[in-house]
């Protein structure tokens, strides 16, 4: 039998996770309830939040051995799974949010999976096949933004204009967005590990994102525009991130979540069509949340539902209507 270890919250101080989401200060800016639980081949990181006693947990990073199988996968987070509901009394593990992209599906009973994907550039080339490797459309109107005289500025100091933006072109979308406490919470935890950027054109903004970032991986996590950005404004801004982090040494731009195959008319293809038109490599794999308590999830779902009229969504449930 494979020995499964949980840590709690001090002990996770003696893990060194390599992603920026596994860090003990973002995991209690998540919840005051977290830790990590380890098998042989996975590690995976945690929060904790809890319902009139149903607790839901949710993964935020996960380590996985570069040898481990589909099969050993599922075996192993079986183990995991069971130790969580039994230990830690969980009910269900939600669904991670777009930067935990699993690699293999869970086949395990109580298990919803959906296939998933993200676009990651590698900045360990050079800048100048970096820019080949962009689609022409990407290269023109690039060059069209440096010529329009579009200004690129980054720093701790542009965080509310940012969260303004982003805020806005979420509410345009019908899209929630955390509140501006919660937001500060998470994102005074990552300190020195994110960073914000802006685009402007006659003192004007035309594009914000924010990124969190560690030596491995910067995610573009959050962005947003006005309803008429300049032509290229975006993917300038874009470009001129990646070439921030590669001077940094960070390996990988990741653009953080392309649906497989959305519907050619919809805007999540344009999404899709945008972030891969960066010449990134495509990485598909899965999403997944577990039921791990019947009748708790389901008392959960009718408690949200008396508060909300209506019933929880994420991006499992979403991907399986496209």
């Amino acid at each position: 039998m494979q020995e499964i270890t949980l840590y709690d919250e001090q002990s996770l101080k003696t893990l060194n996770c390599a992603s920026v989401f596994g860090k003990y200060n973002f995991l209690a800016s998540q919840s005051d309830r977290f830790g990590a639980i380890k098998s042989q081949n996975l590690h995976l990181f945690f929060f904790i939040k809890s319902v009139v006693g149903i607790k839901r947990l949710t993964f935020t990073a996960f380590e996985a051995h570069e040898s481990l199988s589909e099969e050993s996968y599922n075996i192993e987070l079986n183990l995991i799974l069971e130790k969580l509901k039994k230990d830690l009394n969980i009910s269900f593990i939600t669904c991670p949010p777009s930067h935990v992209i699993f690699p293999y599906k869970a086949n395990i009973k109580g298990c919803k999976s959906a296939e998933f994907g993200t676009v990651k550039n590698d900045l360990t080339l050079s800048e100048e096949v970096l820019f080949k490797n962009l689609h022409g459309k990407h290269r023109n109107v690039i060059r069209k933004a440096e010529k329009d005289n579009i200004k690129f500025e980054y720093g701790s100091h542009l965080r509310e204009d940012c969260y303004e933006l982003i805020k806005s072109t979420l509410d345009r979308e019908h899209v929630y967005f955390e509140s501006h406490e919660t937001f500060c919470k998470t994102y005074d935890s990552l300190a020195n590990q994110v960073e914000y950027f802006v685009v402007k054109k006659n003192d004007e903004i035309h594009g914000a994102a924010i990124i969190p970032y560690d030596k491995r991986d910067a995610f573009y996590l959050l962005g947003g525009s006005p309803v008429r950005p300049s032509t290229g404004a975006m993917n300038f801004m874009h470009w001129k991130i990646m070439m921030h982090f590669k001077a940094m040494d960070v390996k990988s731009y990741d653009f953080v979540g392309i649906r497989i195959n959305p519907s050619k008319d919809s805007k999540l293809y344009g999404i899709k069509r945008f972030k891969i038109r960066f010449g990134g490599e495509v990485k598909i794999g899965f999403l997944w949340k577990a039921n791990l308590k019947p009748f708790q999830c389901f008392l959960f779902k009718l408690l949200y539902f008396s508060k909300n009229r209506s019933f929880p969504k994420d991006i499992i449930e979403s991907v399986e209507k496209v």
